[in-house]
C-alpha cells in the first residue's frame, strides 16, 4: 500500500477526513457505548434512537456530527491520537492513514465523500462486544468491560483517582454494563440489522468481556457457517483462559469454517504485554503457561488460523517485553501459511493512552533504551519467517512516541497516582510488585516520593 497516495485521496476530501468514522464501528451492546476507530473515547446512543432505527448502535446523532466536522477539514479532538502522531512527524504513519487504506475502507471513498455527512452508512468493518463478562481483570480494564472488575469494585470499593474503577461514575456517564441475563435493547438492535448488515461485511470482530463466555459468540459462529460470506474476514478476541470445555467448543466451530471455505479468513486476536510472571501481574486470571500452550494448541490444530498478539505497551511492559519478542519470533518461524510460506502469528504495538498514570510515559528517559533494543532486535530479525515491515513501523512509532518529552507537572502527578493505585493493586489481589518487577525498584521508589509530595502539599 502506497500511504502517501493514501494521504492524497484522503486530503483531497479534507486533511482531516477518516474513512473509518463511517466504515468501522465497535459496539459495546452491554452499555450502549459505541466508537468508531478505537483510539476516541466512546460515547454513550439514547435508547430512543436506537428504538427509532436498529442501526443506531452505528449511525447515531453524536457521531454525525463528527463525521460534519472532518468532511469540513476540522479536527475532531476525540482523534487526538492520529493528530499527535501526524504533527510529530509528516513521515509517520497515523491510523487515519493504516485504516483508511485498508481493503475495508478504502474502496468505500467516493461512497463516504459524495453522500451527505447525515446519510445512514452500512459499516464494512464491525467490532462488538456483546457482553462485559470476563474471567480476567486485567490492570488497565475496567468493569465495563471485565465482571471481575465489577465484582472486586463492589467488595472493595473505587479506586482513588481513577474514575474508570468507580461505579458511581460509571453509573452517571452512563457506562454502567447491563448483565447479560438481563433484558438488553442494544443487544436486540444488533440482531434486528444483524440480517441487513452482515451481506456488507468485509471484517466482523467479537470482543469482550470474554467472548468466549457469551452465548453471542457461538450464536455469530453458528449463523456465518449456515450462511457464508467468503468476502468476510471474521475475528475473535480471546484472552484464551476460559474452561477447556469452551476452548474446544471454539475451536471446532472456528475449524467448520475455515475448512469449509465459510469465510475469506479467521483470525484469532489475544492480549498479552510481556513475558510470564509478570505477565499475569498485569492480567490478574492468567495462567502464562497455559495461555503460551494454547496458542501452539490451537496453531497445530487449525493449520490455517492466524493469531494476532496485542501487546498494550504501557509502563509494566517495558522490562520483559524483549522476551516477548523473542516468543514471538520463534512462534513466527515454526508456523507458516501452508500455501504462503507467511507467518502464521503477528503483533502489534498500540501504547496505552488510558489511564494515563500506567502510561510507558511516566518510566524514565532511560527507558528509551529498552526501546531501542527491542526496534533493533525486530530489525535484525526481518523477512518472510519472522516480523513484517509493518510490525517495524509499529515498532518505530513507538520509540518515536517514547522519546518525546511531556510536561513535568503531568509526570509527578501520574507517577504518584501510580504509587497510590499499585499500592492499592497488591492489597486487595495479594501481590507484590516489588517481588514481581526488580527491574523497576528505583522507577517505584521515585512514584513512592512524588505520593508523599503530593500528599504532603494536599495534591
Amino acid at each position: 500500500m502506497n500511504f502517501k497516495d493514501v494521504r492524497r485521496k484522503l486530503d483531497q476530501v479534507s486533511p482531516s477526513f477518516c474513512i473509518a468514522k463511517w466504515k468501522q464501528v465497535t459496539l459495546y451492546l452491554q452499555n450502549g457505548q459505541t466508537h468508531s476507530c478505537h483510539h476516541p473515547g466512546t460515547h454513550h446512543v439514547p435508547v430512543s434512537e436506537v428504538l427509532a432505527n436498529p442501526d443506531a448502535i452505528h449511525n447515531s446523532g453524536y457521531k454525525m456530527q463528527r463525521r460534519k466536522e472532518m468532511l469540513e477539514g476540522k479536527r475532531p479532538e476525540e482523534c487526538e491520537y492520529c493528530w499527535k502522531i501526524e504533527d510529530l512527524s509528516p513521515d509517520l504513519l497515523s491510523d487515519r492513514l493504516l485504516k483508511s487504506g485498508d481493503d475495508w475502507a478504502l474502496p468505500a471513498l467516493d461512497e463516504v465523500r459524495t453522500q451527505p455527512w447525515d446519510y445512514r452508512v452500512k459499516p464494512s468493518y464491525v467490532e462488538v462486544s456483546f457482553s462485559n463478562t470476563c474471567n480476567f481483570k486485567c490492570a488497565y480494564c475496567a468493569p465495563i468491560l471485565s465482571s471481575k472488575w465489577a465484582e472486586e469494585l463492589r467488595e472493595f470499593g473505587p479506586y482513588a483517582n481513577a474514575p474508570n474503577l468507580d461505579l458511581e461514575n460509571l453509573e452517571a456517564t452512563k457506562r454502567t454494563p447491563i448483565p447479560e441475563s438481563e433484558p438488553n435493547p442494544y443487544v436486540d438492535a444488533f440482531w434486528k440489522w444483524w440480517p441487513e448488515l452482515y451481506p456488507e461485511l468485509k471484517v466482523f470482530r467479537i470482543t469482550g468481556g470474554e467472548p468466549l463466555l457469551t452465548k453471542h459468540t457461538f450464536r455469530v459462529l453458528d449463523y456465518v457457517r449456515a450462511n457464508p460470506n467468503p468476502a468476510l474476514d471474521l475475528a475473535v478476541n480471546s484472552n484464551l483462559g476460559a474452561p477447556q470445555k469452551l476452548i474446544d467448543q471454539f475451536a471446532t466451530s472456528v475449524e467448520a469454517l475455515i475448512v469449509g471455505k465459510k469465510v475469506k479468513s479467521f483470525q484469532l486476536y489475544t492480549s498479552i504485554d510481556t513475558w510470564g510472571e509478570q505477565a499475569e501481574y498485569i492480567r490478574t486470571g492468567m495462567d502464562f503457561e497455559s495461555f503460551w500452550s494454547r496458542i501452539r494448541e490451537l496453531l497445530i490444530r487449525i493449520p490455517k488460523m492466524k493469531i494476532g498478539l496485542m501487546c498494550t505497551v504501557n509502563v509494566m511492559s517495558v522490562p520483559r517485553l524483549h522476551q516477548l519478542l523473542e516468543g514471538v519470533g520463534k512462534l513466527k518461524a515454526e508456523f507458516r501459511d501452508p500455501d504462503s510460506g507467511e507467518p502464521r502469528v503477528t503483533i502489534d504495538f498500540p501504547y496505552l493512552m488510558d489511564p494515563e498514570f500506567l502510561s510507558a510515559k511516566i518510566l524514565p528517559p532511560e527507558f528509551a533504551a529498552h526501546f531501542k533494543k527491542f526496534l533493533d532486535f525486530i530489525a535484525a530479525h526481518r523477512g518472510i519467517e519472522a516480523f513484517s515491515t509493518s510490525e517495524l513501523q509499529k515498532m518505530e512509532r513507538l520509540v518515536t512516541w517514547f522519546a518525546k518529552p511531556v510536561d513535568e507537572a503531568w509526570l509527578r502527578k501520574q507517577r504518584a497516582i501510580f504509587f497510590q493505585f499499585i499500592s492499592s493493586y497488591d492489597q486487595r489481589r495479594n501481590l507484590s510488585f516489588a517481588r514481581t518487577f526488580p527491574e523497576l525498584k528505583q522507577f517505584f521508589d521515585i512514584c513512592r516520593l512524588e505520593f508523599a509530595a503530593a500528599a504532603a502539599s494536599g495534591t
